[in-house]
């Protein structure tokens, strides 16, 4: 929800994990599927959301809103530059934001880990029918299958264990209502002729963006608040498990205080 987002420039939800019953969709990687949804309007938006939600409105004030210092840099000078007036008005609407270090050097291990669990989940929910079925895969979803199958079981063990210190982490840095603001993406959307490798690259280190809130099963928000070389950019911001309604609350109150253009 969150890539697609920043990519479309539309606002997009990844929800509290287990907040929507997911009974009916087919799975990917069962620990960390959730439902989400894309609108322009943030009203529209809201409105969907308190509707699957079946709550009102969170128009509460958030502890503090923290801007994660390291998951800025691991975007990039350019991508942070591009961000700087979107931090501007979250800063406008709920005050200073206090800068912080949410992983620093062990980035590279949270996204190694999101990458072993989902595949042997992946895996595990698929791997009899791709055996069966032989299908043909596009490029990278094939050579994922393939590495899911050959896992190493003590490093998914491993990587299980990491997730829970993460999980920890974030619920320390979060507590009861403080919001977490980072960039949601290394870069715009890649063009369709990007080489193999280098499309692998940057889905690294999206990735490496992306995975907090999936290990910890926590609700992150997309909106479309930037753009870099005429293309949208999202900026990200997480909230404490099963505090969704704050996301929706923030992604109107954005759009209350940026003047209408003329």
């Amino acid at each position: 929800m969150r890539l697609p987002a920043s990519y479309c420039g539309v606002i997009g939800l990844r929800t509290t994990h287990g907040r929507i019953p997911l009974s009916g969709a087919v799975p990917l990687a069962p620990s960390y599927d959730t439902v989400g949804w894309f609108a322009r309007n943030p009203v529209l938006f809201e409105q969907v959301g308190l509707v699957l939600f079946g709550t009102q409105a969170d128009d509460s004030a958030p502890g503090k809103v923290l801007l994660a210092r390291d998951l800025f840099g691991a975007a990039g000078a350019e991508v942070t530059e591009a961000l700087e007036s979107a931090v501007a008005k979250v800063a406008g609407i709920y005050g200073p934001l206090d800068e912080i270090e949410v992983v620093g050097a062990a980035l590279p291990s949270w996204r190694n880990a999101f990458r072993l669990i989902q595949s042997d989940e992946a895996w595990a929910a698929h791997g009899d029918w791709i055996r069966t079925t032989n299908p043909s895969f596009g490029p990278g979803v094939k050579e994922r299958f393939a590495a899911a199958a050959e896992l190493d079981r003590a490093e998914v063990s491993a990587a299980r264990d990491l997730r829970g210190a993460v999980r920890r982490r974030m619920d320390e840095i979060l507590g009861a209502s403080n919001l977490l603001v980072l960039p949601t993406a290394p870069g715009i959307a890649p063009l369709l002729n990007t080489p193999f490798a280098e499309l692998e690259a940057f889905r690294a280190r999206a990735l490496e963006l992306l995975c907090a809130a999936g290990h910890a099963g926590l609700p992150q928000i997309s909106v479309p608040l930037a753009a870099l070389n005429g293309c949208p950019l999202g900026l990200s911001v997480i909230a404490p498990r099963g505090r969704d309604e704050m996301l929706l609350a923030l992604a109107r109150k954005i759009a209350d205080a940026t003047p209408a253009r003329g």
